[in-house]
């Protein structure tokens, strides 16, 4: 039940973790944040440009998966539903490592946020019946951690995320090692997905220009929009590339 807003003003954990103030910051509006709640963004249900509309809209196709019926508009047809997960915190908290408790009647559980989404666009959520999250713990990471967030939006100021990339790279020595690194991406399918090539390829290694490109091509792989939401597949796949290159970039300390 922590509101957004308040999250956004505590400087104690937003000093510690830069990629939590890059994801609030960009929720909606200050009014939205003010109503809005940590679960509640982590929560979200998915959204597409074919069940988003009005009653009078969706009466003039076929009944869509997440409606109730047996195909998926988006996909022209297909039997899987692919509900676009928009939350902006989820790949924040993801690469942090953050766990989450559940609790109903039936106890309390606790699982990796990573093992919260399911993947399902019908339903996004590993919630069982009269379940509520109740908590988020994220573990303390070292000070000389890169980490942060980026987001694509039509409208600047309160759109959802249609594509998104959270990171997080330890370096060390002079030489720039990879220590421990972590890529998200987001808003991109009906869960946010970590690009886990990102540390077989990294972890070890000195980063340099040749290897960042390595790297944005496996986020830029690993992002599989469909056309159910702004913007277009294609430039929404771009976006992930140009993110993770940045990201990159932007740890070593480089001008953009």
């Amino acid at each position: 039940m922590v509101r957004l807003r308040a999250l956004e003003k505590d400087l104690a954990i937003l000093e510690r973790y830069p990629i939590i103030k890059e994801a609030v910051t960009r929720i909606g509006s200050v009014q939205i944040r003010q109503m809005g709640t940590v679960g509640g963004n982590l929560c979200l249900d998915t959204r597409c440009y074919y069940y988003n509309q009005s009653s009078f809209w969706r009466s003039c196709r076929p009944r869509c998966i997440k409606m109730g019926g047996e195909i998926c508009n988006a996909v022209g047809g297909g039997k899987k539903c692919f509900a676009v997960f928009s939350g902006d915190l989820a790949p924040a908290f993801i690469a942090l490592g953050a766990k989450i408790k559940l609790l109903s009647a039936s106890g309390e559980r606790t699982l990796l946020l990573s093992d919260f989404y399911t993947g399902d666009g019908e339903k996004p959520l590993a919630l069982n019946p009269e379940e509520i999250l109740t908590r988020v713990g994220v573990p303390s990471i070292p000070k000389d951690t890169f980490n942060t967030y980026f987001k694509y939006r039509i409208r600047k100021s309160i759109d959802f995320p249609i594509a998104s990339l959270a990171v997080l790279l330890t370096l060390a020595g002079k030489e720039r090692t990879c220590r421990e690194v972590k890529m998200v991406v987001g808003a991109v399918g009906s869960k946010p997905e970590e690009v886990k090539e990102i540390e077989e390829l990294l972890k070890g290694k000195e980063i340099k220009n040749p290897i960042i490109e390595e790297a944005s091509d496996l986020a830029f792989k690993a992002a599989k929009p469909i056309a159910n939401a702004a913007s277009s597949p294609a430039y929404r796949k771009r976006m992930i590339k140009v993110f993770a290159g940045r990201a990159l970039k932007q740890a070593l300390g480089r001008e953009m």
